[in-house]
């Protein structure tokens, strides 16, 4: 389909950059547009990685709440264990379906953070720290997956 959404919003931040930037006298006025385009070149790239960046990412959680749902039943953890094991019955969604994608990544992702508010309670009982690095581990590969919508845009001054 021409023009692509990436297509779309690069255009629309260039126009607003070439056409409507140049004539704003307003100091805040301009500042809020250049953000307003930064936000619009995010969304270019993240419009092609958002689907691909949740299905890796969906299959990374789910394993690493399958493995801290083990760890916490030998621990003898049964709420938290339990709390896993409910998110883990989930059904697989259609990774192009990016809003049903996403909806199972936030749960996901507020199961990890039940798991983290718990940290001091599992800390004693967790030696070595298997859960928390297990967490670590994880937030890091999160971290690198997302660069690459956020690095090339959000480099240059917002205003």
């Amino acid at each position: 389909m021409r023009p692509t959404s990436t297509e779309l919003l690069e255009s629309i931040a260039q126009a607003l950059e070439d056409q409507v930037l140049p004539v704003v006298q307003d100091k805040w006025g301009a500042s809020t547009l250049r953000s307003a385009m930064q936000l619009l070149r995010h969304l270019a790239l993240r419009v092609a990685l958002e689907p691909r960046f949740l299905a890796a990412d969906n299959d990374d959680v789910r394993r690493v709440l399958t493995l801290a749902h083990e760890r916490l039943a030998q621990l003898g953890e049964s709420d938290l264990a339990a709390t896993a094991a409910a998110v883990l019955t989930s059904p697989p969604v259609d990774p192009l379906d990016v809003v049903a994608a996403d909806a199972l990544n936030e749960t996901y992702l507020r199961v990890i953070d039940t798991i983290v508010a718990a940290r001091d309670r599992l800390r004693p009982l967790d030696a070595p720290p298997t859960i928390h690095q297990l967490l670590v581990d994880y937030l890091q590969r999160r971290l690198g997956r997302e660069r690459g919508m956020f690095l090339p845009v959000f480099l240059s001054p917002p205003f």
